[in-house]
């Protein structure tokens, strides 16, 4: 199991990951920490914390009225028939067509000032 699939299972049982400054900050039931939940824990907080920090997944619409996910590398969902970017597909993309970049910039801009941060907590 990697750190992405364990957070999605421990949210499912309800333990509530959060990273806060260098550790993780951890609300749940008490039988849901289990020792083999801690042991996991213990032994991968560092994946674990890198994958709290990613985006999951986040629904975007370009002005035209397009719609696709973008999400990071390997995630696996059901995207409900709308395309999914990958985050490495989208780099490139970035990397090497400015009016590529200048799009993705304005929809995390407006997401922004909206008080939002392209994350969808429970989109998978």
């Amino acid at each position: 199991m990697n750190a992405t699939q364990f957070i999605s299972e421990a949210r499912g049982h309800g333990i509530k990951l959060a990273v806060k400054g260098d550790g993780l900050d951890i609300d749940a039931p008490k039988d849901a920490l289990t020792p083999d939940v801690m042991a996991f824990m213990k032994g991968h907080k560092a994946e674990i914390i890198e994958a709290l920090r990613l985006p999951l997944a986040a629904l975007l619409e370009l002005p035209d009225g397009r719609r696709f996910w973008l999400a990071p590398d390997g995630m696996t969902f059901d995207a409900g028939g709308i395309p999914i970017l990958r985050r490495s597909v989208m780099d490139k993309l970035v990397a090497t067509n400015a009016d590529v970049k200048t799009e993705i910039m304005a929809l995390i801009d407006a997401a922004h000032e909206l008080g939002g941060d392209l994350r969808m907590s429970d989109e998978r």
